[in-house]
């Protein structure tokens, strides 16, 4: 191994001759958090690897011998500490996924549109303002991940995408979708600010929205019922929130995930009315125990779940509807 000792402890270096003999039988090469400053020799004679993780060796550097890898569909480079991307990877035209989450990167160069074939990009907790317009020539990309950008940021998506799928925008205060994307199944606008639902309801194939954390939205529009093949949902229930019941219209709906604050959520029991959900998520805490024998009893009920700041809890249901006495 070339990695000098002062930057891999000799517990690490045990741990990284382990990873090199797993990948000699594997696509996967795993160099994750082990301090590394650059590629052991050993990994460089990996050919054949299809997934590369480089996470959390924070002062990693990233040059030309990446490129060895030359059946790389996978690259994990979050965590680096890195201010702006390594030109090198726009060269890896074979990339389907690539992750650069956790780094202070702020754009992208326009040699990114090399990247023909990516399908996942996950660029989470960076520093991006504004949407990446390079973006756009990616024809093939299915699954963006832009959540909790560092800055305050107002992501505006205006053109096309026209194969994503799946769209997370969390915590990107002032964030809209201004176009339809006509392949999107999955939308997370938590927190954005959200005064409308006009940017969801657009999306008339959408299977799963979070719209959580956004207080102007404290109720359902007439508009949901156009989304006949949404599966599940997730938003912030007050106790003034209204249309509940337009939920009735969903066909397909079968996850509900509700957060709440009040320890008497009286609005739980509009949820209870509706027909077709077999899933439910209460993310809160509350202590009225007529209204959790009510959500017992909901006869086809299938998944239950209490969620916390400390825990996240699957109740046996039928366990909890014995202990009751139903």
């Amino acid at each position: 191994m070339n990695q000098s000792k002062s930057s891999i402890t000799e517990k690490k270096m045990v741990i990284l001759k382990k990873r090199i003999i797993n990948a000699q039988t594997s696509k996967k090469l795993d160099l994750s958090d082990l301090n590394l400053t650059s590629f052991p020799a050993e990994a460089l004679a990996l050919k054949h690897i299809e997934t590369l993780s480089l996470t959390k060796n924070h002062e990693f550097i990233l040059g030309n011998e990446v490129t060895q890898f030359s059946n790389l569909k996978n690259l994990e480079i979050d965590y680096l500490g890195l201010t702006k991307l390594p030109e090198v990877v726009t060269q890896i035209s074979s990339l389907e996924s690539l992750d650069i989450s956790g780094n202070c990167i702020s754009e992208l160069p326009e040699t990114f549109s090399n990247l023909k074939n990516l399908k996942r990009f996950k660029l989470y907790n960076c520093d991006f303002e504004v949407f990446p317009k390079v973006l756009y020539q990616l024809e093939k990309l299915e699954d963006l991940n832009l959540a909790f950008q560092e800055k305050q940021s107002a992501i505006h998506i205006n053109q096309v995408l026209r194969n994503l799928k799946k769209l997370n925008l969390n915590a990107n205060y002032g964030s809209t979708v201004s176009v339809k994307l006509p392949k999107l199944i999955v939308l997370n606008l938590d927190n954005c600010d959200l005064k409308n639902f006009e940017s969801i309801c657009i999306h008339k194939k959408l299977k799963s929205v979070s719209i959580r954390l956004n207080k102007n939205l404290n109720f359902i529009p007439n508009q949901i019922v156009e989304l006949q093949k949404l599966q599940a949902i997730h938003f912030y229930l007050s106790d003034d929130f209204q249309g509940i019941d337009k939920l009735n219209e969903l066909p397909k709906l079968k996850r509900i995930h509700v957060q709440f604050l009040s320890t008497n959520p009286k609005k739980l029991k509009d949820i209870l009315k509706i027909i077709s959900f077999t899933d439910l998520y209460l993310e809160g805490s509350f202590e009225n125990e007529k209204l959790w024998k009510k959500i017992l009893k909901k006869p086809n009920l299938e998944v239950l779940y209490r969620i916390s700041n400390y825990y996240d809890e699957k109740i046996n249901i039928q366990r909890a509807r014995n202990e009751i006495g139903l």
